[in-house]
């Protein structure tokens, strides 16, 4: 039943996931294009930079559409009366906007950059690929740091710290998908930029009335990040149980949002 509602759901929007695709084959050109008229095809850094921004990008918008389908009465009709369960179209629906939105988004880099590989070549010009420096990347970020042959704590709560944000950043869309019916990506965004304001003046405030805290060292860092790296797990698993309370109650009229997380 899951794989015919999968079927279902990728057969519905076919349509829609080549114009997103076309459109992220035009982007990531683009930024290819520039990232080499910048540095004259001798280094890929630069598109490998500009690609992943893109894809990070694309990957939480997708998410932010995940449930876009509920947004509309109709929409919300014809999706709640599939013959399938909540749960199997739950995970339809993050697996096909997750998985999918990351297979997308490996096509269109690949064309678009084998299109201006083999156009740039054409005219004879030198061109690097940012392949190269796109799996170097990867290979450095995933990589233990070391300092004159010890783990550098910095470094690993650095690159823990970038997985947390972008997991927290992906969770909170998610369940923004589900609350908001309309701009959700934007909506969302904004609210996390409220929040993090908030909570980097609760973290001055803090450190105002703490005048031991303002001394700088490799200690207070790795501190402040763990707690925030904690904070940020707390939150990621508040915002999965949140979207799952919030979906499994949201029928074709809403109940009310103060009964949303009632027991």
């Amino acid at each position: 039943m899951t794989r015919h509602l999968f079927l279902h759901e990728l057969l519905s929007q076919w349509r829609k996931g080549l114009l997103i695709c076309g459109g992220m084959m035009v982007a990531f050109s683009v930024a290819l294009l520039f990232a080499w008229m910048v540095s004259d095809g001798r280094d890929g850094l630069l598109g490998a930079f500009l690609t992943i921004l893109l894809s990070g990008l694309f990957f939480v918008y997708s998410i932010s559409q995940t449930f876009s389908c509920l947004r509309t009465k109709q929409g919300r009709i014809s999706f709640f009366m599939l013959p399938a369960s909540l749960r199997a179209k739950f995970g339809v629906r993050i697996l096909l906007h997750t998985l999918g939105a990351g297979l997308a988004i490996l096509l269109s880099f690949t064309v678009a950059e084998r299109l201006l590989v083999l156009l740039l070549t054409f005219f004879d010009f030198e061109v690097v690929s940012p392949w190269g420096a796109l799996v170097e990347s990867f290979e450095s970020f995933f990589r233990l740091p070391h300092v004159e042959g010890h783990i550098n704590a910095l470094g690993v709560i650095s690159q823990v710290g970038t997985v947390t944000n972008f997991l927290f950043v992906c969770s909170a869309n998610l369940l923004g998908s589900v609350c908001f019916r309309k701009h959700s990506f934007v909506q969302t965004q904004c609210i996390l930029f409220l929040l993090f304001t908030g909570f980097v003046f609760l973290m001055g405030v803090y450190v105002g009335l703490h005048p031991q805290t303002r001394l700088v060292t490799d200690d207070v860092v790795v501190a402040f990040s763990s707690f925030f790296i904690f904070l940020e797990l707390l939150a990621t698993v508040a915002c999965l149980w949140g979207c799952w309370r919030w979906f499994g109650r949201l029928q074709v009229i809403p109940r009310s949002h103060l009964k949303i997380f009632s027991l």
